[in-house]
């Protein structure tokens, strides 16, 4: 987004006034990439305007995210009640400068590199949250700002943000417990790499039931084990989406206490969870019928009995990573054709299994 804000009592152009209904018409046609224009127009657009702008800051630079945070240590700043989602992403697709010669610095771009694709000033980065995304790889150059981003910035400014209601963080590392210390009810808290997350940390945001929270993800939470992930998410039993990837404490205690507490899950993962075993799987296939995305990759306890019972159980499951889980490799092809034939014969939809291969180095 753009990081733009006049301070009250700035000058501003005498322009016929149209009534806030008018404008407001008029800014729910426009693009979000056009609304710093609007708001220079008069203090009516502005006060109609800027609201609209902070709605959903989504940051894709470390050039943005200083100015984000600059301009929210200014005491006078009074946007941050209208702030909804705060979501860091990695940058555009990056190449080396010296193969673009005619490419000016670019504000944000690492030294030596130039951004290939602009931003997108128009998207708030929540578009693919419903969706079955792919795991945050931070071994990209894009990635690289993620893990420059404080705990003292990043506290900065969702104390400024009152009524945020989801926080997307993925790859920010030197983040920790203040995360989730300056947040209430929320309705999505995307962790993936916050590497100093605390059980204490998920311990005071479940302090109460929250019935709005439904997308989490605590993948590569390395601290978080089996007592902290089962008083979580007792208090979140509207949860549909959550992702555990390489959480290495947690056992079946929690997947029994998640399919208990959240039966209307639509996507689990549970990569790299590898004290998993067919019991857990067993508890998800009866307690959570609404599972279309499930993840069992690399669960090298799981076999073709365990997974069978989600494939056989679950109507609407439409995709399942089965990439190194226990399953007998010879075998395998057998095994998946004759579940495809179960469903078939059920009428129910026909699975897309991810297998993919394993390169041992």
């Amino acid at each position: 987004m753009h990081i733009f804000w006049i301070p009250e009592g700035s000058p501003a152009k005498k322009v016929p006034p149209l009534p806030p209904e008018l404008i407001n018409v008029v800014l729910d046609h426009m693009p979000r990439s056009d609304l710093t224009h609007l708001a220079r127009v008069s203090k009516t657009w502005y006060a109609e305007a800027m609201p609209r702008l902070y709605r959903h800051l989504h940051i894709v630079t470390p050039h943005h995210w200083e100015c984000l945070v600059r301009t929210m240590e200014q005491p006078s700043f009074s946007m941050g009640k209208y702030v909804q989602s705060l979501v860091l992403r990695p940058s555009p697709k990056l190449a080396p400068s010296s193969r673009f010669a005619d490419v000016w610095k670019q504000h944000g771009a690492p030294q030596g590199y130039v951004r290939v694709h602009p931003i997108d000033f128009n998207r708030t980065g929540l578009e693919n949250m419903n969706d079955n995304y792919p795991e945050l790889d931070t071994t990209q150059k894009e990635a690289e700002w993620l893990s420059s981003v404080s705990s003292k910035d990043m506290a900065t400014v969702l104390n400024r943000c009152t009524s945020i209601d989801y926080i997307d963080v993925g790859g920010c590392e030197r983040l920790g417990d203040e995360v989730v210390s300056c947040t209430k009810e929320l309705k999505g808290l995307f962790l993936p790499l916050v590497r100093g997350l605390t059980p204490t940390g998920l311990a005071n945001l479940a302090t109460k039931i929250n019935p709005s929270l439904r997308y989490v993800d605590l993948s590569f939470c390395l601290k978080i084990n089996d007592d902290a992930l089962i008083n979580a998410v007792e208090c979140w039993p509207n949860l549909t989406h959550l992702r555990l990837n390489s959480l290495y404490h947690i056992t079946n205690a929690s997947i029994a206490a998640i399919a208990q507490a959240c039966p209307s899950l639509k996507l689990l993962y549970l990569v790299r969870c590898w004290q998993v075993t067919n019991d857990a799987l067993a508890v998800l296939a009866q307690k959570c019928p609404d599972l279309v995305y499930v993840s069992v990759a690399f669960l090298s306890r799981t076999t073709e009995e365990g997974v069978g019972q989600l494939v056989k159980q679950l109507p609407k499951l439409k995709w399942i990573d089965i990439t190194g889980c226990g399953i007998n490799s010879l075998f395998k092809p057998m095994i998946i054709q004759s579940w495809t034939r179960a469903r078939l014969e059920r009428g129910w939809d026909a699975i897309q299994f991810n297998d993919s291969t394993v390169a041992l180095l």
